[in-house]
């Protein structure tokens, strides 16, 4: 039968099958998930994993093994030329235990018999082409198959999907390891301790396609292992331990090992430089069948083939005795796909197929090449890599869209569709103060507009800190001039302007005392810490990458390390903390505002793809950086360097700038530095000298010197000195450009305080500690760098200040104090400043048109806020559809307790009216207004009111209950405060507080997260301390009164326990069947299949409670089976939405599993009385938190409290709270908080009583 017939087997035919790219949506949202690994190989222009290696060649020899069938390309006699790079997966150190791997590449040899067989894998795009050079060039050659080998006989993963499941959150690898105990004992069967590359037992793992001459498919696994010595396979005892570390962290050498970090490394070469390495390749070979199930389950990477029935045999001997360039090799592209056809690698649609493993792991090794390596990604791939854009809640215009003037938010800069409206229809003459890389960029685009520019510089050159200079014939460049793929102007400059470019040079880490490289930490790249940055930077800073600061510096004015710590982002500064201090842009030790680490972060290309932007990847401009800014200072009409200002005077008719020797009279003034430099000539307003007063700078030097003996070609920042406390003369970076010159440039922040000589001898401490040697020193440029403002300043609004100031006195501001400190940061602002102030009017419009001709988008908002009977009429549509009930028998007027509404039916409108509205709607709403309409009515205000200024609250209920100005309170509000328990929202209390009746307001209180705002919480103190935060805002000030139901009771205490430290008088505790965990139990592991079923039993129960089922599960299927029906019964708003609503309740839920299975109930002086149900806890035993269900006061007898009481009342742990028994439980409770009839008699012997 023919291969591309097979059941369920589709294979490819080379690495460029139109086929590769042909999958479904699923399978696309797991490249997706994955690309962190793109993004974080085009960052660190290196591989993420077996980024570690040590390449040598040989030749690989076709041999005549047993039961091997005919084979056009394995062929008896042929021999390969053979390259093979082995390598640790993770890490720098080969001591340290990690995976072990090879991959092998076949060459064609002009030596073999002549019949070079099938060469339909020949041609892999950036390996050479052509005929290459058969007489000795390993890299320039064709390769012809990749084949990839690891250490461990299976691969852990069998899927695409469990694949990136394995590497997601800690909760989906753990479901992993649930679903299938045997990954985790496969990962670790993977890893092995240091020993020699040669005596490793390699395996190829994944199964691929083998066609025989007969036309007969069979899959096919491959193994190298030595040919004339013993396996060594060094296994590694994991112990206890759950899951290898994540990369980038290793497990550690042990801590006795004293062998070199390259051991392995160096020892693989001197065996291939000496008698060479001899090794077998084998070969498994599985017959493909009729049957779909049987061929998926022998493409299971996962589990090995029975070796008695699929015997290994020997295939080739591979020999291996040449040294060759790790650096050269480093730059190809291996391919798991790169195969003739008859050895092609399984395909799939879908990522849950077994094929669709190596299908993955060939696209992944194809776009994180691409990245790598600075190329332009195929359009076919960088589709599937294009983010799926999901359905958003609804929002403001000016959320979704740059603000016009009109719609801006008060205190914020104007947006940058924003244009000036003063501006005049007439060409005018603008003085642009400097001629660096903001200065050029303005005046160009101003001459563009039509306006007569004159251009001012003091030095006698252009280009300011983007300067070049020439020692023995080549460029250095001294400031900046490494452009990432978000340099999208200043790509586009050079390339209308005709400049060349050229790759930049690999961005490396190197650690003082050595001159070992050290892995760039990738922890920002794991999957849950980049989508948290991700939807934080949606939700508080969408405009972070648009021109300027001002849009995003409120949201971000936090010190660095207070925002990291709120967001749980630390691993941003581990990732990019030490590119930030090498870049001058500060040391982290100095907790810098947040605003500029991120920007950083952001121009870095962290978030974005490979973009073609004139030149593949990162570039620099060829011969220096200043050529593309003095080809634009060519351009323009009047440019007058050497220019000392002496005064700046405005006036309301202009501007007029007194220099040596001439008089400059402008219509306007841009002013492209920082404006305290020019604060001794300008007549500055003493808005403009408050401002000036704030700016801060780095100083911030660049050192052009010769040495020897230092790492070649990088650019390298050094690790110690960029990672700690501020070192003044300390380098944190250098670079070496050029190969041929031993000149190097490098970095470091100055003090003042240090002459020339103590700077020199820093310098030559540095080069000696880094195993190199101080020559000679050309000279050293110091630079007032990355001028800022500190938080305070940024919070109340500095840089919105500044952009008030744009126009003011005829004169506008540009430049790194407004844009940030990178080249591409300062141009993108030049033109849009240029675009909002100074461009024409069209002819006969009102409107503004950018150089193009187009008018800026404009999107228009609402005509007025939503009225409150449109809100009825949609709420009232909206709970028609969930309580399947026609329209007309809805009364808006009616009491909103005579429509039955649950928890369920509430979760889901309130979800929605939040989307509708733009701003979270609290589930109590519904119960604290009487009727739909006044509901309606009271959102309608809130909506209005948020309108008025542009801006939304962030819930719609007060913070404080304010009163009606004639209204004088007598006696003070004694609310009772209540907690829910886990796994739903605590609007299920309705029932109890309308059994307490309206004589005491009731507040109910529901875990953090439940309404997707804010993250879940695992800590009894944290989440008390938030609820108390509440509470007195409510009630300032005690008597307090407090209690909670099940789980709920524990937080309640908690809350007690620390009003009562705040010195506040709390009345009560009372607990709804509340129980105590046992002491030193371990924190439970989370269990999604397991915290579902608790949370249905729960719901189940309410529903025999309430004598009717709502439950739209089946219970007798398997719960994974039902995911939208298991959603819609735990309160799910629409299907749309099931399953983020499943993992924020699961998140919620599992926290609190957490946070009170830990959790000791502290001594205190506060009564304590437990409402204990006579039908005992029911069936809702939790199965993983252990709590004393067989003490008999729940365990609280062993608390220290201010006496208990213990009140047994009618039902069980959840019909104490519905009909009939809460009508007995609400008279218990008013009677212990005061409101009714009843007396305590306490037992002073065990600080227990009972109500009577």
């Amino acid at each position: 039968m023919n291969a591309r017939e097979l059941p369920g087997v589709v294979l490819a035919e080379g690495p460029r099958d139109p086929r590769m790219y042909d999958v479904d949506e699923d399978f696309r949202r797991v490249l997706i998930d994955m690309s962190a690994l793109t993004v974080a190989s085009g960052i660190r222009k290196d591989r993420f994993f077996h980024a570690t290696s040590a390449a040598v060649g040989g030749r690989l020899d076709v041999v005549a093994g047993p039961g091997v069938p005919a084979h056009r390309f394995f062929r008896p006699g042929r021999t390969f030329r053979a390259l093979a790079r082995f390598s640790n997966s993770i890490g720098t150190d080969d001591v340290s235990p990690t995976v072990r791997g090879l991959t092998l590449r076949l060459i064609e040899d002009s030596g073999s018999d002549g019949d070079r067989g099938s060469e339909g894998g020949r041609g892999s795009d950036g390996d050479g082409g052509g005929d290459g050079d058969r007489g000795g060039d390993w890299t320039t050659a064709p390769g012809l198959l990749d084949l990839t080998f690891n250490t461990g006989e299976c691969f852990f993963a069998s899927t695409a999907e469990i694949f990136r499941r394995s590497f997601g959150t800690p909760r989906e690898r753990q479901e992993v390891i649930g679903e299938n105990p045997r990954v985790r004992s496969v990962i670790w069967d993977n890893i092995r301790n240091a020993g020699s590359y040669a005596t490793y037992d390699l395996y190829s793992q994944v199964p691929q396609g083998f066609l025989d001459d007969n036309g007969r498919t069979w899959l096919a696994r491959y193994r190298v292992r030595p040919l004339d010595e013993p396996c060594d396979p060094a296994p590694y005892d994991h112990g206890d331990a759950l899951w290898p570390p994540d990369a980038p962290n290793e497990i550690g050498r042990p801590a006795d090992d004293p062998r070199p970090p390259a051991v392995m490394r160096d020892g693989l070469r001197a065996q291939a430089a000496d008698a060479g390495i001899r090794s077998v390749l084998q070969i498994q070979l599985h017959p493909l069948t009729d049957s779909a199930a049987e061929n998926e389950a022998a493409l299971d990477a996962s589990r090995p083939w029975s070796g008695e029935r699929y015997p290994w045999a020997d295939l080739a001997h591979l020999v291996l005795d040449t040294v060759l360039d790790d650096d050269t090799v480093n730059r190809l592209r291996f391919d798991p796909a790169l195969a003739p056809p008859e050895l092609g690698i399984a395909l799939a649609r879908s990522p849950h197929s077994t094929a669709s493993l190596n299908h993955l792991r060939a696209l992944i090794y194809q776009a994180t090449s691409y990245a790598r390596l600075g190329l332009p990604t195929p359009v076919e791939l960088a589709e599937l890599l294009r983010p799926v854009v999901d359905r958003a809640p609804s929002r403001k215009p000016s959320d979704t869209a740059p603000a016009t003037s009109a719609e801006a938010a008060p205190g914020s800069a104007p947006a940058a569709a924003a244009v000036d409206a003063s501006a005049t229809t007439e060409p005018r003459t603008v003085c642009v103060l400097g001629a660096g890389p903001t200065g050029l960029t303005t005046a160009l685009e101003l001459e563009r507009a039509g306006h007569r520019v004159i251009v001012l510089e003091a030095r006698d050159s252009v280009a300011g800190k983007c300067e070049t200079v020439d020692v023995d014939g080549l460029p250095y460049d001294l400031g900046g001039h490494i452009c990432t793929n978000r340099y999208e102007q200043t790509a586009a400059l050079a390339q209308e302007l005709g400049l060349a470019t050229e790759d930049i040079t690999p961005i490396r880490v190197i650690e003082a005392g050595t001159s070992g490289l050290v892995a760039q930490n990738a922890s920002f790249f794991r999957r849950d810490v980049f989508q948290r940055y991700t939807r934080l930077r949606a939700e508080q800073f969408p405009r972070i990458g648009e021109p300027g600061l001002a849009h995003s510096a409120k949201a971000l004015s936090a010190p660095l390390s207070a925002w990291l710590a709120e967001h749980d982002l630390h691993a941003m500064a581990d990732s990019f903390g030490t590119g930030y201090t090498a870049g001058g842009y500060g040391h982290l030790h100095d907790d810098p505002p947040a605003l500029y680490f991120v920007k950083y972060a952001e121009m870095t290309g962290l978030m974005y793809g490979n973009k073609l932007l004139g030149h593949p990847g990162a570039f620099t401009i060829t011969g220096g950086f200043a050529s593309l800014w003095q080809r634009i200072a060519d351009r323009l009409t009047d440019l007058r360097l050497g220019v000392r200002v002496r005064s700046i005077r405005r006036s309301t008719s202009g501007v007029r700038i007194e220099a040596d020797g001439m008089t400059v009279e402008a219509d306007d003034l841009v002013l492209t530095v920082p404006i305290d430099q020019v604060l001794p000539v300008l007549d500055a307003t003493d808005a403009e000298r408050d401002l000036a007063s704030r700016i801060r700078y780095q100083p911030y030097d660049t050192v052009l010197c010769t040495a020897q003996g230092l790492p070649r070609s990088g650019f390298f920042f050094v690790e110690s000195n960029a990672q700690g406390a501020r070192a003044p003369g300390r380098s944190v970076a250098f670079h070496h450009r050029h190969p041929a010159a031993d000149v190097y440039t490098c970095y470091t922040y100055r003090d003042e305080a240090l002459d020339e000589d103590t700077l020199t001898g820093l310098l030559r401490e540095d080069i000696e500690e880094l195993g190199g040697r101080l020559q000679d020193v050309h000279l050293r440029r110091g630079w007032p760098f990355m001028p800022s403002f500190d938080s305070a300043d940024l919070a109340s609004g500095i840089l919105d200040r500044l952009e008030e100031l744009q126009g003011e006195r005829h004169t506008y501001h540009a430049g790194s104090l407004q844009a940030y400190d990178l080249v591409e940061s300062n141009v993108a602002y030049a033109r849009d400043l240029v675009r909002r102030h100074f461009t024409p009017r069209t002819a006969g419009t009102g409107e503004r048109t950018a150089p193009g001709g187009s008018t800026p988008d404009v999107r228009t908002a609402r005509s007025g806020p939503i009225t409150a009977a449109e809100l009825t009429d949609w709420m009232t549509d909206r709970l028609a559809e969930e309580l399947r009930l026609p329209a007309a028998e809805i009364d808006p007027h009616g009491p909103l307790e005579d429509l039955g509404l649950d928890s369920m039916a509430v979760a889901a409108v309130q979800a929605q009216l939040s989307d509708l509205l733009g701003f979270g709607i609290p589930q109590t709403v519904f119960f604290e207004q009487p009727t739909l309409a006044a509901v309606a009515s009271y959102l309608a205000d809130a909506s209005a009111g948020a309108d008025a200024d542009g801006t939304r609250p962030a819930s719609a209920t007060p913070a404080v209950h304010q009163l009606p100005p004639h209204v004088l309170p007598l006696t003070p509000a004694r609310p009772f405060f209540c907690v829910g328990g886990l796994g739903s929202s605590a609007a299920y209390l309705r029932h109890l507080a309308r059994a307490l009746g309206d004589t005491r307001p009731c507040y109910a209180l529901q875990l953090p997260g439940l309404d997707g705002t804010q993250d879940p919480l695992d800590d009894v103190e944290e989440i008390a301390r938030l609820f108390v935060e509440d509470v007195r805002r409510i009630q300032p000030h005690g008597p307090y009164r407090l209690g909670g139901h099940s789980s709920g009771g524990v937080f309640a205490y908690e809350m007690a326990c620390r009003l009562r430290d705040m010195g506040e008088q709390v009345v009560q505790v009372v607990l709804l069947d509340s129980y105590v965990s046992v002491a030193g139990q371990p924190v439970p592991e989370d269990n999604d299949m397991a915290a579902l079923g608790e949370m249905l039993l729960l719901r189940h129960m309410w529903c025999a409670a309430e004598d009717t089922c709502t439950c739209k599960v089946d219970y007798s299927r398997p719960l994974e089976e039902q995911g939208q029906a298991v959603a819609a019964t735990l309160g799910a708003p629409d299907p749309d939405t099931a399953e983020k609503f499943l993992t924020t309740v699961l998140e919620v839920y599992q926290g609190g599993i957490r946070a009170i299975a830990v959790h000791t109930p502290r001594p205190s002086d506060i009564p304590v009385t437990l409402l204990k149900p006579v039908g005992g806890a029911g069936r809702t035993t939790p199965l993983r938190n252990l709590l004393q269900l067989d003490a008999p006061l729940n365990g609280w007898e062993h608390v220290k409290t201010g006496g208990l009481t213990v009140v047994p009342v009618t039902g069980d742990h959840v019909t104490l709270l519905a009909e009939p028994h809460v009508r007995d439980v609400a008279a218990c409770v008013r009677t212990v908080l005061g409101d009714g009839p009843g007396f305590v008699s306490h037992h002073p012997g065990n600080g227990t009583g009972s109500l009577e």
